[in-house]
């Protein structure tokens, strides 16, 4: 494994289904690099495992947090 990759699993518990959340997600991990998975779960949170660099993962976690203040 390449000393410069992060892994971690971030848990959003907001009203994010039904508002193109997971393609917006999906479309941030494409721009920054990430592998992982989103999920929705049956509680309303969505789950997702993330992957990337300690740069792209500071970044992801950066954009989700200006999108749960958009909620």
């Amino acid at each position: 494994m390449r000393p410069d990759l992060v892994a971690l699993h971030v848990r959003i518990t907001r009203i994010v289904q039904g508002v193109s959340y997971r393609a917006w997600k999906r479309d941030q991990a494409v721009q920054l690099r990430l592998t992982g998975l989103v999920r929705n779960k049956a509680d309303g949170s969505v789950s997702a495992p993330i992957v990337g660099t300690t740069r792209s993962t500071s970044t992801i976690l950066e954009r989700l947090w200006l999108w749960e203040g958009r909620s």
